[in-house]
């Protein structure tokens, strides 16, 4: 997360909101989207906080 420039605040939302990162979570496909978009994506740190987010109330509909 350091490496897209995601402050330490966001970093800690997305770490929690993942589950640390469990192993096939949203996170890991929206990892992949920001390493695909070639630097299209200009706030990275909320762009995966959305997709987190977007999983939660998924999962809690």
């Amino acid at each position: 997360l350091r490496s897209y420039g995601i402050p330490p605040s966001e970093q800690y939302a997305i770490i929690l909101k993942s589950n640390f990162g469990a192993i096939g979570g949203a996170i890991w496909q929206g990892i992949a989207t920001l390493r695909g978009s070639g630097g299209k994506i200009k706030l990275p740190g909320r762009y995966l906080l959305s997709v987190v987010n977007r999983r939660l109330e998924i999962d809690n509909y």
